[in-house]
């Protein structure tokens, strides 16, 4: 049976509880440790996922200079959420917009637009703004419209749609200048219209999470192709409805390597080529990445480090939550050596 698919959007509880002193700063990093849950009768305490404090979310770096990048801000506490740009030594901040709730990555265009999707008025919107935070620009008008991503020269955008989050879904595309919509896949086709995660590589090829088979896998389509082909060589990631757990995907800077995250498992690197494919990082209870992005040399992956700790009572006891928490995180691809590079506003 197909899955509906579409997008997990989480929720998170919130309610006043303890947790560990939080010693993250920027040029350190997380330790990797197992979270130690009690048992009770036997069986491991299990729970919902929290979120406490100010987020730090999805970055994307800007294609045509390595050392900026844009990062989702989140603060459920203060009912604050910002779009901001940010350099990677911390020398330069700036607020791009207000209220915006990033469903997913956004992206940084060559042509100097950067694109995000965000819930607003109960609707996920596409919106574009300057890296000055002038032309702010709501680009759809529909019901639900996530994963934005630009061609390799910046002046197109492409986008996952549908109608009411779930099938039938559409690819669409989109000139910035002239706002024509165009379908590129669409329900009933052989990937049913399913694009998540999607990423344009400097060569044209759309690569994303896709269907094939009525299975989720990673599909590879050089740009106008109408159908992408399985990239993946075995099924040691298939379970029944398939490739389940994508929470990051990104090319490098060549045309054939990409790096994608899998929840609660690791990094991968996989030639597209061949197939083959590689953990090159390994997640841990306290410790794991989504949202990752390649710099345009490709020595380096940024991404979202999240964080886990068990949640404490006023008492000191374990509740049966997780608290996630998230900042951003460089990651040297010759050493795996890994930097905080936000952690605070």
């Amino acid at each position: 049976m197909k899955n509906i698919w579409f997008l997990i959007i989480g929720f998170s509880i919130f309610y006043s509880c303890r947790t560990d002193d939080n010693d993250v700063s920027v040029g350190n990093t997380i330790a990797c440790k197992d979270l130690d849950r009690e048992n009770t009768g036997g069986a491991q305490i299990i729970g919902g996922f929290v979120t406490e404090g100010p987020q730090f979310k999805a970055p994307n770096f800007n294609p045509l200079n390595q050392n900026e990048f844009v990062y989702g801000y989140e603060d459920r506490d203060s009912r604050t959420f910002k779009l901001i740009k940010a350099t990677i030594n911390g020398s330069n901040t700036k607020e791009l917009a207000e209220d915006v709730r990033l469903i997913s990555q956004p992206k940084w265009s060559k042509k100097g637009w950067i694109a995000f999707d965000n819930y607003y008025n109960g609707n996920y919107e596409i919106g574009l703004v300057k890296p000055n935070g002038d032309s702010l620009t709501q680009h759809t008008n529909s019901r639900y419209n996530l994963y934005p991503v630009w061609n390799q020269l910046g002046n197109e955008l492409y986008w996952q749609y549908s109608p009411v989050l779930g099938v039938p879904t559409y690819f669409l595309n989109s000139n910035v200048k002239q706002q024509t919509i165009d379908t590129i896949y669409g329900s009933g086709d052989i990937n049913e219209g399913f694009i998540a995660y999607g990423d344009i590589s400097l060569g044209g090829q759309l690569l994303g999470e896709t269907y094939i088979n009525r299975e989720t896998t990673l599909g590879l389509a050089k740009l106008p192709a109408k159908a992408l082909k399985n990239v993946m060589i075995d099924d040691s990631f298939i379970s029944p409805g398939g490739f389940i757990g994508l929470d990051g995907l990104t090319w490098s800077n060549n045309e054939q390597i990409a790096y994608f995250t899998l929840y609660g498992s690791g990094i991968y690197k996989i030639n597209v080529v061949t197939g083959f494919y590689e953990e090159i990082m390994d997640f841990c209870g306290s410790k794991s990445y989504k949202n990752i992005d390649c710099s345009a040399d490709g020595n380096f992956l940024i991404g979202e480090l999240v964080q886990s700790k068990i949640q404490l009572d006023v008492n000191g006891n374990q509740t049966r939550n997780t608290v996630n928490q998230s900042y951003i995180g460089l990651i040297n691809l010759h050493t795996m050596e890994e930097t905080i590079i936000v952690s605070e506003l």
